[in-house]
């Protein structure tokens, strides 16, 4: 059996292309017995009334397409979020089309005093990669834009996998970037002691000399979130031409929006963080013509496919429907269960991802 790695996030930390044939069997190994006897001693007096049985009990199953997918990067208030955000776009064969953004607020991390003399330079974006990458192998080209936020980001606000953000119309820059999957990979278990591999956006001059003129570290229209996010909303970033989604941690100091401006002949920067407000990926997905074309419509039983699928970030998920076991149980008045097995027959490999390396259940 193929399994599959946990970890602390919901959404798409791994989206695997895993899937499994809907004949599952839930096998087990029971002991019957009869309560009529006094067993007011240690041990049985008749052991002739144990009856051991071993039953196979088809699952039948089928696959949700489930809502309200929090896709929220904030660890450090919700420690079972993850510090990953993703972006880009690649057409799976299996789910369709993925394409994936990120949505973040930012807010200065220091409150400089700028002298009469300081002149605005220009401001850089940076991502820091944490070498999670799904999608095309190897090394290929990815252009990605940067856009402003329009609305006010509310932290009373919950922020889903399809939650609508509106962005500006004209983006603040646009870079090419030349991706390697095969190393990431390499790298992904190496993340927080290794290599630091980043993105760079030099962002349009008119947002950062608006962005320059709001620096005063006695005005709470700066120093104060609330107010800030107000007048500066947040970036976004859109993927144009890809062929992967890649992740970026907001929360290592090498992501981090600098302003760089000069007082005489000293450069000097305003760091500004992508840590500790509203931070969230948005994953839209086409399935069209894909094998689960027709998975449109939230909680309702799909089985167009002989197949079932679980994708973290869509919330796709499998469902199984255990009434048949409890069936059973019901005919017999007297049982222990001393062991039970739930098996998954006919699981499809694939050449591109790894299978899941564990698998968790929940109550529906």
């Amino acid at each position: 059996m193929k399994k599959t790695t946990i970890t602390p996030n919901r959404f798409i930390i791994y989206t695997q292309s895993w899937w499994a044939k809907s004949a599952f069997l839930l096998s087990f190994l029971v002991i019957l017995f009869s309560c009529e006897e006094d067993l007011n001693f240690l041990g049985f007096s008749n052991q002739q009334r144990f009856k051991v049985y071993y039953a196979e009990i088809p699952v039948e199953s089928s696959v949700l397409w489930m809502d309200s997918l929090s896709t929220v990067s904030f660890p450090t208030v919700l420690p079972s979020e993850s510090s990953r955000l993703l972006f880009g776009k690649y057409v799976d064969p299996i789910f369709g089309s993925i394409e994936a953004r990120t949505f973040a607020q930012f807010r200065p991390a220091i409150f400089p005093v700028l002298s009469a003399l300081a002149q605005y330079d220009s401001v850089l974006l940076q991502l820091r990669y944490d070498f999670y990458s799904y999608g095309t192998s190897g090394e290929t080209n990815q252009t990605i834009s940067i856009y402003e936020i329009t609305e006010v980001l509310n932290f009373n606000n919950s922020y889903f996998f399809n939650s609508p953000v509106a962005i500006s119309n004209n983006p603040l820059a646009t870079a090419d970037l030349r991706v390697n999957a095969d190393y990431f990979k390499e790298e992904i278990p190496y993340t927080r002691s290794d290599s630091v591999l980043t993105a760079k956006f030099k962002l349009a001059n008119t947002f950062g000399q608006r962005l320059f003129d709001a620096i005063n570290a006695e005005d709470t229209l700066f120093t104060n979130a609330t107010y800030f996010t107000q007048q500066f909303k947040g970036l976004a970033i859109v993927p144009q031409q890809s062929d992967k989604v890649v992740g970026i941690d907001n929360f290592d100091p090498n992501t981090a929006l600098t302003l760089y401006y000069h007082e005489e002949d000293v450069v000097k920067s305003v760091t500004f963080s992508l840590a500790t407000l509203i931070a969230f990926t948005q994953i839209n997905s086409n399935r069209s013509g894909s094998e689960l074309d027709g998975l449109n419509t939230f909680y309702s039983d799909f089985t167009g496919s002989n197949n079932r699928h679980i994708q973290n970030g869509t919330s796709i998920v499998t469902k199984l429907d255990f009434s048949k076991f409890y069936e059973y149980m019901d005919t017999i008045p007297r049982i222990i269960i001393n062991s039970a097995e739930l098996s998954l027959n006919d699981v499809g490999s694939s050449t591109e991802f790894a299978a899941p390396q564990n698998l968790s259940m929940a109550m529906l």
